[in-house]
């Protein structure tokens, strides 16, 4: 990142308040980029009004504040304008019918998945299979848990490699 970059892109942790430190926190921080941390969802609406214009935010939400009441009907609200994205981490040992079940929850705000933990587990042609029936865009390859480890962005090439490698 150039200095005016930098600027112009923020990370903020949307957790309970006993989990402020996240690994993306610290690899904003590693960056020296603007990292925050919010726990109710009236602050992370504020925070995204506040700063939407100025530069590009980064949202890791813990797990325990997806099942947030009213967060999931934001998610799905903010997804339709074309500049929000959903990124959601999915490990590659999730089985099929966790797949369905997270799709399930999260379809209507329209995810990209990030495929996770490929080198702790291979996924097979059936969990595979799954992605292609639910109409899933798979957008970000990664070889492990952290963000600062390999990644790859999902192109047809990269998915024809990798399945090559596995067999």
């Amino acid at each position: 990142f150039s200095a005016k970059e930098k600027e112009k892109l923020s990370i903020l942790n949307f957790a309970p308040k006993s989990t402020i430190n996240s690994e993306l926190l610290n690899f904003g921080r590693l960056l020296n980029l603007k990292v925050s941390s919010v726990s109710s969802l009236d602050n992370l609406v504020k925070y995204i009004e506040e700063h939407k214009q100025k530069t590009k935010i980064i949202i890791d939400v813990s797990i325990e504040k997806s099942e947030l009441s009213g967060y999931l009907e934001y998610l799905e609200k903010i997804t339709l304008n074309k500049k929000y994205l959903n990124l959601l981490a999915i490990p590659a040992s999730t089985n099929k019918n966790m797949i369905k079940s997270m799709m399930n929850v999260y379809k209507n705000s329209f995810p990209t998945i990030a495929l996770t933990k490929l080198d702790e587990a291979q996924i097979s042609a059936e969990e595979l299979s799954i992605f292609a029936e639910l109409e899933c865009k798979i957008g970000i390859l990664s070889g492990s848990r952290s963000i600062i480890g390999s990644l790859a962005f999902a192109k047809n090439e990269v998915l024809a490699q990798y399945m090559k490698d596995i067999t």
